[in-house]
């Protein structure tokens, strides 16, 4: 997962206008194992949901990251 986060903090007095403005940037090539378990729910005979839990572990900043993950997705069938 790529990840780019940026923040901006501005510090302003009356009649004086701006008096301190600070940028940073951040810039995260990150790697995770996602192990989960699902279940495929059939519609018709071209469509499912998928309802899936799992967890999240990355292996840098992994208090951060660390967490659970539900999905829910529908698929078609051509």
């Amino acid at each position: 997962m790529n990840l780019y986060a940026v923040g901006q903090t501005k510090m302003a007095l009356p009649f004086l206008g701006d008096i301190a403005k600070v940028k940073h940037a951040e810039y995260y090539d990150l790697f995770y194992l996602s192990p989960r378990v699902g279940v495929d729910i059939p519609l018709n005979d071209t469509d499912h949901v998928g309802l899936m839990f799992g967890y999240l572990f990355f292996l840098q900043h992994p208090d951060e990251y660390n967490a659970k993950s539900y999905y829910i997705m529908y698929k078609h069938r051509f």
